[in-house]
């Protein structure tokens, strides 16, 4: 099974998140406003801790396959 979502932790309180399929960036450009989407698509875009869980609990919600070490 593929995941939709990767998220890694980068820095104290900070995980970066990245788009595995496409399936997981059309998810993601429904959460988060247009001007985000480019930094999102190439992987560069990072969110708070607290963030990061409401977010996996949505996209599962969703059925996407989330990555979370």
């Amino acid at each position: 099974m593929n995941t939709d979502l990767h998220f890694i932790r980068v820095e104290n309180r900070r995980v970066k998140l990245e788009p595995q399929t496409p399936q997981g960036m059309v998810w993601l450009q429904t959460h988060f406003p247009e001007e985000d989407w480019e930094p999102l698509c190439a992987g560069e875009a990072t969110l708070s801790s607290r963030d990061t869980f409401s977010l996996i609990t949505d996209a599962m919600a969703a059925g996407l396959v989330v990555f979370y070490p």
